[in-house]
């Protein structure tokens, strides 16, 4: 079981580093759209070229949210098979339940999640500006009618609105007490073994165990034989 945790607790902070390296991904790919010169004449390259951008980073918002609550999954399963629970359940002794505790339950701009939510909507906003300028018909356009409908703005749309939901999710706490009591039902449906939980026992825990053995069938040793 201790195997177990530090290789969970190694893959925690391998999402973690995947996180921080798409946000370079995401920035450097803007970077390279924004850059790009097209041909001259083409009078709505420069928003589909937004619309390449804006997709591209609700995408990587998208598995930034995807990836931080697969984290949150495995943190809590460490929970409940590696740390201590308290008598509400609701938080463990150990680094996962103090964390949950320290973070609380409510909307943090200054987490990790807030930060890359922000990061990406800044992202998003800096390539409208330094694409279409600072007409906000061009970077969200309003005109609904389906007639004369420009397809380059419908699908700036659609792009806009993927990146607000992705980035609004990233603001959203992850389900852990969902994941907990999912573990929990888990774990009595298949419980940890008694031979697995005893080989996890330090030397002087399994000592203190045998020690109680003993204690223990003495007094019946005795008994049978008087």
């Amino acid at each position: 079981m201790k195997e177990e945790y530090e290789s969970l607790r190694a893959e925690i902070g391998n999402w973690q580093n995947f996180r921080f390296i798409l946000v370079g991904v995401a920035t450097a790919f803007v970077s390279t759209v924004i850059g790009f010169e097209p041909k001259q004449g083409t009078e709505g390259a420069p928003r589909l070229r937004l619309s390449l951008i804006i997709f591209a980073l609700a995408g990587a918002a998208a598995l930034s949210c995807y990836a931080g609550w697969g984290n949150a999954k495995i943190g809590a399963y460490l929970q409940v098979f590696h740390e201590q629970s308290t008598s509400d359940k609701k938080y463990t002794l150990g680094w996962e339940g103090r964390n949950q505790k320290f973070q609380g339950s409510q909307w943090n701009l200054l987490s990790l999640n807030g930060w890359l939510g922000i990061t990406y909507l800044l992202l998003g906003i800096g390539s409208s500006i330094a694409l279409v300028g600072l007409d906000l018909k061009k970077v969200w356009p309003i005109n609904i009618d389906p007639r004369i409908l420009d397809p380059s703005d419908a699908i700036l749309e659609i792009a806009w609105l993927c990146l607000v939901v992705a980035a609004v999710s990233l603001f959203l706490p992850p389900p852990r007490a969902r994941y907990m009591r999912r573990w929990r039902d888990v774990e009595i449906e298949f419980p940890v073994g008694e031979q697995q939980r005893i080989s996890d026992l330090t030397v002087s825990q399994l000592r203190e165990l045998i020690r109680d053995e003993l204690k223990q069938s003495t007094p019946r040793s005795a008994n049978i034989n008087g």
